[in-house]
């Protein structure tokens, strides 16, 4: 079951103090841009307190850090240079992630687990990690490993009764298959402590 109130409050301190080392960071970046404008389609109201049973769940391709070009010429020609560099995007990354509070956080293309787990462990999120098992990551000289996806969840909402990864079989051309893109992690049972 979720933590006690102690831990709570141990969490809600600690994302204070990464919030504020984020807006620093972000704020003194050479082109510091403010959060993305993003539109919501609410399931509840938007004034209205998240009641007992209700939870977030933020869905995101976060684009792994290997396959934004920044290390080796950019992808993105319409992107200002040093938008996708590591030193500035991993802090725009955890400003996304935190600002909406989520309970279950499901992220594709993820090649910066540790660090996530690092950062957002302190707050109380657990998960787990499935790479690609031929991710296209590994081909890019700088990379931080294979590419996949992620599950976390906030453990002062959710306990964690089990999980398991596995893959995905896709087909070739040619009809024959081949192991490629991993499936979800799946958290096959979460236990919500409200």
């Amino acid at each position: 079951q979720g933590e006690d109130g102690s831990s709570a409050g141990a969490a809600t301190a600690a994302r204070q103090q990464l919030l504020a080392a984020v807006e620093q960071h972000c704020s003194n970046s050479p082109c510091p841009a403010g959060p993305l404008s993003r539109q919501f389609r609410q399931l509840i109201p938007s004034d209205s307190v998240m009641q007992s049973g209700q939870f977030r769940v933020l869905h995101w391709n976060i684009l792994a850090q290997a396959l934004t070009g920044a290390e080796g010429g950019s992808h993105f020609d319409r992107v200002e240079p040093g938008v996708t560099s590591w030193e500035r995007r991993r802090w725009y990354l955890l400003r996304e992630l935190l600002r909406f509070q989520p309970d279950i956080l499901c992220l594709n293309e993820v090649d910066i687990y540790d660090y996530l787990l690092e950062n957002l462990a302190p707050l109380g999120y657990r998960g787990c990690f499935r790479a690609k098992p031929r991710s296209p990551c590994l081909s890019f000289p700088g990379n931080f490993g294979p590419d996949g996806t992620a599950i976390l969840y906030n453990t002062h909402r959710f306990e964690c009764l089990q999980s398991e990864t596995g893959l995905l079989i896709e087909p070739n051309e040619d009809g024959t298959e081949f192991l490629d893109a991993p499936a979800a992690p799946a958290l096959k049972s979460l236990f919500c402590s409200d």
